[in-house]
């Protein structure tokens, strides 16, 4: 979790106030493991696989669409469809999945999304758009350091 703060070409590390609103990375994980289906280790996993600089990403928009958790519509001629969202980066899909997994049996504000969701659209679809939320979430978090 030290190694979080430094920047990747080895050069010294920034200022506190550049990454995270000066927290360090184990107050960050113990920002987003209150998100309800996100653990401890989920946490370090969002954390390690999106850093803590957010101006990489202006909007959470940006951030969801980098990950590959945002709809995709295919069009021909007069016919839209659903598409796949595409590959991403696997290992932050597979931790916002668990995460979403477990939120989804929450009586919180993502286990309800997940069950109103469930009902038209099906499971997978419903566990995408619930690990898209986390990921939104955990953009507010982390860009703005007083977001409780």
């Amino acid at each position: 979790m030290e190694q979080i703060t430094a920047p990747r070409d080895g050069a010294a590390p920034n200022p506190p106030d550049a990454q995270g609103g000066g927290r360090s990375a184990r107050a960050l994980v113990e920002c987003l493991d209150a998100i309800p289906g996100v653990g401890p280790t989920g946490a370090k996993i969002i954390l390690a696989e999106i850093g803590t600089d957010m101006s990489r990403f202006p909007t959470p928009e940006h951030l969801v669409s980098w990950a590959k958790l945002c709809a995709r519509t295919t069009q021909s001629g007069p016919k839209n469809t659903a598409g796949p969202t595409g590959k991403g980066n696997s290992w932050l899909k597979g931790a916002l999945g668990e995460a979403a997994s477990a939120a989804a049996r929450t009586d919180t504000f993502l286990g309800a999304r997940y069950r109103r969701i469930v009902k038209r659209r099906g499971h997978s679809k419903a566990l995408v758009a619930v690990a898209r939320s986390i990921l939104v979430i955990a953009w507010h978090l982390l860009n703005d350091p007083d977001t409780p």
